[in-house]
């Protein structure tokens, strides 16, 4: 009877930074669903962290999996490069005192391009690109932005 209860998850490796960012970047694991909600093809890590349950199970690289909040995730790292969308750069201050520069993913629609409407969008986590690495900063724990 439990195996027919058991949900197949696919683990996708990443980094991740919690709040208060008082550790360097961890090793995890995330486990995603094979299908994804929104388009033909597995769930991505942007699906899990905008639109998953509020509290996630994620295998750190001690092997323990630990069931974490996701507001207090503040950023995940992709391990697989991709290319650099934009060139919009911008500098995030969070709680806690730390900073990080990225630069904003996704091309934003003409009519609502500005750097408001990025960070007033209906994400969660908003993804952004860093040295050619996709980040997903959860905007729960941001203070201040700066345009460079």
């Amino acid at each position: 009877m439990l195996a027919i209860l058991k949900i197949t998850k696919i683990e996708k490796s990443a980094e991740l930074k919690l709040t208060p960012p008082d550790k360097e970047l961890e090793r995890i694991t995330l486990f995603i669903s094979e299908y994804s909600p929104f388009h033909s093809g597995p769930e991505t890590i942007e699906e899990l962290l905008n639109h998953g349950p509020s509290f996630i199970p994620v295998k750190f690289s001690d092997g323990i999996i630990r069931i974490l909040n996701r507001d207090k995730i503040l950023y995940v790292k992709e391990i697989d490069p991709v290319n650099k969308q934009t060139e919009q750069e911008l500098k995030f201050h969070f709680v806690g005192g730390s900073t990080l520069t990225a630069a904003i993913f996704e091309p934003l629609p003409e009519r609502y391009g500005r750097t408001l409407d990025f960070l007033n969008s209906g994400k969660t986590f908003l993804p952004v690109s860093q040295n050619s690495y996709r980040l997903y900063i959860n905007k729960k724990n941001i203070i201040k932005v700066e345009e460079l």
